[in-house]
């Protein structure tokens, strides 16, 4: 289980295709004290470390993680949102989270709202069957609130703090990002 609050962004140090999956090299040397077999969400995606270095982890995503996300598109030096999973007794400042990815939404529209962005994702119908304005939602790991919801759209606002804290300060018009629905609504 994760929160959506992100304390750590990573870059993607390789990535290597197979046909059983995609095997991946993270390096993030803010995440310290970590073991082979922890689960870390990984641009919001539940991986367990296979390995590690000083610096840096390795993951691998299986085919089903490739039909579900946006791994496959990653690219080297890709920033990408980092996060331990949750210790009973810690603070609970995002929702519940679990790394498993619903699908993946369009980014269709980013609009300045000050030093805010409004960004507007399309999405499948099954996903946003499952979204209301003002619940939670997680793009890339990231735990936000939902500003509207649409037929084929839904759209949340991104604050300052989480534009210079996360990797969604990279999001462009056209790009992609993985979605989870609150576990509540599910």
């Amino acid at each position: 289980m994760f929160t959506g609050i992100i304390k750590s962004v990573g870059k993607v140090k390789s990535i290597k295709k197979s046909r059983g999956g995609i095997a991946l090299v993270v390096s993030a040397r803010s995440l310290r004290k970590i073991e082979k077999g922890a689960s870390i969400a990984v641009g919001g995606i539940c991986l367990t470390v296979t390995a590690f270095s000083r610096g840096s982890f390795s993951f691998f995503a299986m085919l089903e993680t490739i039909r579900k996300t946006t791994v496959s598109f990653w690219k080297k030096g890709q920033k990408v949102n980092l996060e331990r999973s949750l210790k009973f007794g810690e603070e609970l400042g995002g929702h519940l989270v679990s790394g498993h990815i619903e699908g993946v939404g369009e980014i269709t529209a980013i609009v300045r709202e000050g030093r805010s962005r409004l960004l507007k994702i399309e999405t499948s119908v099954k996903i946003l069957s499952r979204m209301v304005a003002q619940g939670s939602v997680a793009l890339d790991g990231v735990s936000l609130t939902i500003a509207d919801v649409g037929k084929n759209w839904f759209s949340v606002a991104l604050i300052p703090y989480t534009l210079s804290h996360t990797s969604l300060r990279d999001l462009t018009v056209g790009g992609q990002v993985n979605i989870e629905t609150d576990m509540i609504m599910r």
